[in-house]
């Protein structure tokens, strides 16, 4: 689950382990999107969408159901075109059944919808207040095989909808690690990996930290490629320094951001060791333990998950990736390079 951090200076302080969950890590933003009343959009890029659907509406104790006649990809996703955009903007998921819900997460709901004409995956995402900074807008120019991309953020007082690419044929990568009868073999691993690699080598390139990899945030679509989704905890690594709650998963979380430091890409790097160990292993890092406890043992001793592979390359890579000195760490191109070359 993914929760403010809060600094381990306390932690290291009192062995009682106060709870991280509430206080600020780093200072508030400045650089926010501005509300209106009216739905205000993020610049998109062009979309050229085809096909109408016929959809039948119909009200019942309060609660809109559609229902798609055509027999489409679209089938069963929600129509977020006017009035229902609308509607969502101002009213969230409460009036609506009847949803083909992608996923949930701390960020918001992922459902299928129709946009345009053209099925997406669209995120619904409470804000807690009006001048709340929808992250994922860090990502709208990123295009990049291993990323997930984000067609179209709109923003209202309320709500804000993330309109993102949909794959028919994807799954999240927890549950590709969880299911026992999927082959999950070096050639696998090593491909997912450099997958992930890849995609953030793309990002820091693009001034973007992730700050939040972990399986559930990469898709595998058609079994063949791994996708970096979610955006929602990730900053400008020019605005680290401006950077408000850190809300991360914290067994993913690098050492640096749980002293309560600036985070950078080498942030991203150790979450990708983590990542690649819990598929080496198929199990979740420090299962036993809770987050205090693992943020007191992280920083203050170097704990590790124990890595039990006679995979020399694999083993390495954790080490390396995870070192508590960031400096230490390689960079995103230098791990695709090394997988490259360790096939």
């Amino acid at each position: 689950m993914s929760t403010p951090i809060k600094s381990a200076s306390s932690l290291l302080l009192n062995t009682r382990f106060v709870s991280p969950r509430r206080p600020k890590l780093l200072s508030p933003l400045e650089n926010k999107i501005h509300y209106t009343s009216t739905p205000k959009r993020v610049p998109k890029q062009s979309l050229n969408f085809s096909k109408e659907l016929q959809v039948q509406k119909s009200v019942k104790n309060n609660t809109i159901q559609i229902k798609v006649t055509q027999e489409t990809d679209c089938e069963n996703s929600l129509i977020i075109d006017s009035p229902y955009k609308s509607e969502l903007l101002n009213y969230g998921l409460s009036k609506y059944d009847l949803l083909y819900i992608l996923g949930k997460g701390s960020f918001g709901t992922v459902i299928k919808g129709n946009y345009h004409g053209k099925t997406v995956a669209a995120k619904i995402i409470k804000l807690n207040k009006s001048t709340d900074f929808i992250n994922e807008s860090n990502a709208l120019s990123l295009h990049h095989e291993n990323i997930i991309t984000i067609l179209d953020i709109i923003v209202s007082k309320k709500y804000a909808l993330v309109m993102m690419e949909y794959n028919k044929n994807s799954k999240n990568l927890q549950n590709v690690i969880d299911d026992a009868d999927t082959v999950l073999d070096r050639n696998a691993i090593v491909r997912f990996s450099k997958d992930v690699a890849k995609g953030l080598k793309y990002c820091h390139e693009n001034n973007v930290l992730h700050l939040d990899i972990k399986p559930k945030n990469i898709l595998l679509c058609d079994n063949k490629v791994c996708k970096i989704c979610d955006f929602g905890n990730s900053v400008k690594a020019s605005n680290a320094t401006e950077m408000c709650t850190f809300q991360g998963t914290v067994a993913y979380t690098a050492p640096e951001i749980l002293r309560g430091k600036l985070p950078n890409t080498k942030s991203d790097i150790y979450s990708l060791a983590i990542l690649i160990w819990q598929m080496i292993h198929r199990k979740c890092p420090y299962e036993f333990l809770n987050s205090e406890v693992i943020i007191y043992k992280v920083v203050k001793f170097n704990f590790r998950p124990p890595l039990d592979t006679k995979d020399e390359t694999l083993s390495q890579l954790c080490c390396l990736c995870w070192d508590e000195n960031l400096n230490k760490r390689p960079s995103a191109a230098q791990i695709v390079d090394l997988l490259n070359n360790n096939n």
